[in-house]
């Protein structure tokens, strides 16, 4: 089998395995890897198809307007259409890692809903990401073979393919690509493990690559085994359900968050999180600029801030609904034995506490506050200003699902039936 053959069947096979997306997006960088599957991807196709190369600018080198010209001109020799950006890098920190996210945001910028997007990592890369996990001390995993990204998802076809096989398929097809000078700078801790590093080990063990890739993907069949196990779970927990030892914690704190699109997260800011919930009575982790890890009464509570807006106002009748942060609140009529039961005599105002300047209880629930009820009620803290509470003519009458104001024992008015209701929160 020649390696054009061998390689267009592999990426037909990956191919297979995914629905069939609106679009399908390369990103381009104009090296061997991306113009490698460029090329293989637009023979394997339909005429019908829509490939479109993504390539972003970082502009670090003096060639790069050389090279987009390239990238450029190889997408009209092969009927694609080129999106091109100038990226913007971070001015601190690691230049790698800047580089990347910059890249990965372009991508995810470009993306919509039923799109593909086509990555041209290959198995060598896979061997240098394992080492730099390692040394680095974040664990054996290999790199995700798809996923999502933005509104689509992201595919990488060529992991189990060597730099060596897409070299021998450029070749044999005579393409052309871009050999980035950068690539040689061993400062770069990716270039020391692919120039220094790696060509030792495998002259000392030929088959290391495919070895540690054996390895690497045991470890993510495992990671995978556990993601499948803990995806759905809800975003409250108790902590009995975690395991018991601390490492193992850690192991599953890391999969939960990562189900939920958190990857980011340090040991150390998880560690602490816990040490934090195993001594106080309620802890907080902000994981991004929405996402929050918090306990509480024993329990693990993941929230996500949305832009739901809160109850505000909203007039309610018998048989309406109304949304909040909270979910769906609508009144129906029910018995008179529900511990949040109240006699309905016309449209009703939800509020929040938050909304409030002062509400007395002491007319309608005795002694209790709202503290007191919400306790009861098991409503965390950071979510009481939240929570939807029924008022009639200025007067607070129920807590939807936790209680209401003392029952009134003649249930008749002017020899008519009273008729009782309540407010049901649905998610």
């Amino acid at each position: 089998m020649t390696a054009n053959v061998f390689l267009e069947a592999q990426l037909v096979d990956a191919l297979a395995a995914q629905p069939i997306p609106q679009r399908y997006l390369v990103a381009l960088s104009g090296g061997v890897d991306s113009t490698v599957l460029l090329h293989a991807l637009v023979a394997i196709l339909p005429s019908s198809a829509l490939v479109i190369a993504l390539h972003g600018n970082h502009q670090i080198s003096t060639e790069s307007s050389n090279w987009v010209k390239h990238c450029e001109i190889q997408c009209a020799r092969l009927g694609v259409d080129f999106v091109c950006a100038d990226l913007v890098l971070a001015v601190r920190g690691n230049l790698e890692g800047a580089s990347r996210e910059a890249r990965y945001e372009f991508f995810a910028n470009n993306m919509r809903a039923g799109d593909l997007l086509l990555l041209g990592q290959h198995a060598d890369d896979q061997l240098e990401t394992a080492f730099l996990r390692l040394f680095q001390g974040r664990g054996l995993i290999s790199m995700r073979h798809q996923g999502g990204l933005g509104l689509g998802q992201f595919l990488r076809p060529l992991l189990n393919l060597s730099r060596s096989d897409l070299v021998a398929y450029a070749q044999a097809s005579n393409l052309t690509w871009i050999e980035d000078p950068s690539n040689g700078d061993i400062r770069f801790d990716r270039n020391f493990l692919r120039h220094q590093i790696v060509p030792m080990l495998q002259k000392r063990w030929p088959g290391i690559t495919q070895a540690l890739l054996r390895v690497t993907g045991q470890t993510s069949a495992q990671q995978a085994l556990l993601r499948h196990l803990i995806k759905d779970l809800a975003d409250e927990v108790p902590f009995n359900k975690l395991p018991d030892d601390t490492a193992s914690q850690l192991l599953w704190l890391r999969t939960y968050l990562s189900v939920r699109g958190h990857f980011a997260v340090s040991d150390r800011a998880l560690s602490e999180w816990l040490r934090q919930a195993q001594s106080a009575e309620q802890s907080e982790l902000k994981l991004d600029e929405s996402g929050f890890l918090r306990s509480w009464r024993g329990g693990l509570y993941y929230s996500k801030r949305t832009q739901v807006l809160a109850f505000d106002g909203a007039l309610l009748a018998l048989g309406e609904s109304v949304s909040g942060c909270f979910g769906c609140l609508e009144l129906v009529q029910c018995n008179s034995d529900e511990e949040d039961a109240f006699i309905y005599s016309g449209p009703v105002e939800i509020v929040c506490r938050g909304e409030l300047n002062d509400v007395s209880l002491s007319r309608s629930f005795g002694s209790a506050s709202l503290k007191t009820l919400f306790q009861q009620g098991n409503i965390p803290p950071w979510r009481r200003d939240e929570y939807p509470l029924i008022m009639c003519k200025d007067e607070l009458v129920a807590v939807p699902g936790i209680a209401s104001r003392l029952k009134i024992a003649d249930t008749q008015l002017d020899g008519h039936p009273r008729v009782w209701c309540r407010g049901i929160l649905r998610n």
